[in-house]
Formats: structure tokens, C-alpha cells, sequence
């Protein structure tokens, strides 16, 4: 019984769910009434004529208006169909633009990745034509002067492409994101560079071969925030630090989070006491040359290396866009390394101390 109610109740909310199909509906039920009522003197004796004419208008009248609901029942039924018609062809603009936004992607993607090959491979050329293995060079102060050039015009445009790319994804970091560029240097060189240093700091430098040091940042954080982000003012130990530890020891090709708070197994490394308040998401590359597999020709020069706060936990660095962007940037840095050696260089060429005034 409840079920035919409810199928009776559908039908009603069915039926009278447009105006058109309401009004006729009620023209047939008045239509029906006044048949009705016209009919009841028929019953009394001595019913005149003119009854029998206004029984027969009325009944000429419920057929128009009968007539003229089917009408609008057989127009809702086409309307609903030219609806589901049109519904259909718009699902399949709609798929046929995501198809399209889908494989435009794709070709941006492949762009990105084309623009990386070319960098990639001309590197590769260059040091295969030219690299010597396991010989090691100082940059003199002119050569630290082109470089810090170099890095400033890289990390500028880098900090821009990024920022861009993410618009293009929705994603507004705002400033929230910060690039920089690590150099390897022997103990022996960052005793030098760093002159103050008391002697048991001496000392621990000296228990490791090699050491991080941050030389250069974008012109945008170094101006906004000089305070915060240090630059050439200490050396970090590579094995205590995940992202350098991957790359160097463990030839990794890159390392990227956007939660470096949420790495629990194990957890994220890093010496620098403030890097929670700094920074929670980080792609890093390498700046290195290696050759192909089984030559054993490696050599790691530094690192680039771009992070954000990422507040919003948002997916900042997992695309591969992100690691093509800036790892050609990368292989210019090392290409350009690679062609400071083809010059001469003086075995005792008094180490360079890069300024921290000067971004």
C-alpha cells in the first residue's frame, strides 16, 4: 500500500512539474466538473433544450482541453528528449575538451622535457670532448665574478619559470619559494674560506673530505630575506643532510618532497637548526657530469636546489615539469664549470672568498 502511494505521489510531482502541463491539467478537471453539473438536471423531469445545447458545449469544450493537454504531454516528452539530446552532445564536448586540455598538456610537457634533452645533451658532449677525470681546479676571482653572474640571471629566471608554472597549475605560492645554488669544496677549502673559524671547528671540518657550501640565491630572497637565508656564511656536513647524502653518495638523480616534515622512514636530515621555519618542501638536483653507466666518470660539483613553506601542503615538486626546469638549469652550471677548466689554472692560486654583500 505504502508503495503505491509513493508511486502514485511520483507520478502527481511528475505530472505536474511544468506550468504548461499543470494549466491544462486543470482545464480538463474544471472541463470535467462542468460536464457534471450539467448532467445532474437531466435527471429532473421536464429538462428544456437548452440544457442538452450547454451539456454538448461542455463536452465540446473537456475534448479541446483533453486534446490540448495531450498536446503538451507529447511536447514535454520531445523537450525531454531534445533535453537528454543535448545533454549528450554536451558530455561529449566536454570529454572531447578534456582530451584536448589532456594532449595539450602532454605537448607542453614534452616541451619542457625537449628544452632538457637539448641542454642534457649538449652537456654530455662537451664533457665527454673535454672532461679530465679526478683533476681539480680552483675558480679564480674573475671566474667567481662570471659565475656569480651566471647564477644570479639562472636563479632569477628559475624562481620566475617555477612561479609560473605553478599559476599555470592554479597554484599561487605567492613568495613563498626561494632558489639557490651549493658548491662541494674539500675540508682543506672551506678551512680556507671560512678564516675565522676557532680550531675545533678546524678540527671537525677536517673529519670529513668534502663539505656543502650555500655560494649564491636568488636576488629576490637574498634581498627580502638576507637575515634568514645565509649565504657563504657555513659549511654542511653532505651525510648529515638526506637530500645531499642521496645525490652525492648515492647517485641519486634527484630529491623532491613536499612534506619534508612527513619523511618518517627514515626521517628528513638536515644540520641547518632552522630549516622547519625556512622551508618544508624542496626539489634538489646535482650539478655533475656523469657518464655512462660502467665508465665510473661521476663528478658532483654542487647542487640546485629550490624550496617553499608550503603551507597548503600543495603537490609543489612531484611533476616532472619541476625537475626538467630546473634540471637543465644545472647542466648550464656544470657545462659552464667544465669550460672554466678548458682554460689554464695555477696550482696555487690563493683561494676566492665570495662576498655575502652582494647577491
Amino acid at each position: 500500500m505504502a508503495n503505491r502511494l509513493r508511486n502514485s505521489w511520483n507520478w502527481i510531482k511528475e505530472h505536474f512539474d511544468s506550468p504548461d502541463r499543470r494549466i491544462g491539467s486543470y482545464g480538463v478537471i474544471l472541463g470535467f466538473i462542468a460536464v457534471v453539473l450539467g448532467i445532474i438536471p437531466l435527471a429532473l423531469p421536464g429538462t428544456p433544450a437548452i440544457i442538452w445545447w450547454f451539456i454538448l458545449y461542455n463536452f465540446l469544450l473537456l475534448l479541446g482541453l483533453f486534446c490540448f493537454t495531450i498536446y503538451l504531454a507529447v511536447k514535454y516528452a520531445l523537450r525531454g528528449k531534445t533535453i537528454e539530446s543535448q545533454i549528450d552532445r554536451m558530455d561529449r564536448s566536454k570529454a572531447d575538451s578534456i582530451q584536448q586540455i589532456s594532449q595539450s598538456k602532454a605537448f607542453l610537457s614534452n616541451q619542457f622535457k625537449n628544452s632538457h634533452d637539448i641542454v642534457h645533451g649538449y652537456r654530455d658532449e662537451m664533457f665527454k670532448q673535454y672532461y679530465h677525470p679526478g683533476v681539480q681546479h680552483r675558480l679564480k676571482a674573475e671566474e667567481h665574478r662570471h659565475f656569480r653572474h651566471l647564477c644570479r640571471h639562472t636563479t632569477f629566471i628559475l624562481r620566475r619559470a617555477l612561479k609560473e608554472y605553478f599559476l599555470s597549475r592554479e597554484i599561487d605560492i605567492g613568495e613563498d619559494i626561494s632558489v639557490s645554488v651549493k658548491l662541494i669544496f674539500t675540508s682543506d677549502e672551506v678551512i680556507e674560506r671560512f678564516e675565522y673559524l676557532p680550531t675545533w671547528k678546524r678540527q671537525e671540518i677536517k673529519t670529513k673530505e668534502r663539505w656543502v657550501v650555500t655560494v649564491y640565491r636568488d636576488p629576490i630572497t637574498f634581498e627580502t630575506m638576507s637575515g634568514e637565508r645565509e649565504v657563504n656564511a657555513r659549511a654542511y656536513d653532505i651525510e648529515d643532510n638526506t637530500a645531499f647524502d642521496n645525490i652525492y653518495n648515492h647517485k641519486d638523480q634527484y630529491f623532491r618532497s613536499n612534506d619534508l616534515q612527513g619523511i618518517t622512514a627514515p626521517p628528513y636530515k638536515n644540520t641547518n637548526d632552522r630549516w622547519t621555519e625556512q622551508y618544508n618542501a624542496t626539489l634538489v638536483v646535482p650539478i655533475r657530469y656523469e657518464g655512462k653507466p660502467h665508465s665510473n666518470h661521476y663528478t658532483c660539483y654542487g647542487f640546485l636546489a629550490v624550496d617553499s613553506l608550503n603551507r597548503n601542503k600543495e603537490t609543489l615538486y612531484t611533476d616532472q615539469e619541476c625537475l626538467y626546469i630546473l634540471g637543465h638549469s644545472a647542466d648550464l652550471l656544470a657545462t659552464f664549470l667544465l669550460s672554466v677548466a678548458l682554460g689554464k689554472y695555477q696550482a696555487t692560486e690563493s683561494p676566492v672568498h665570495l662576498p655575502t654583500t652582494e647577491p
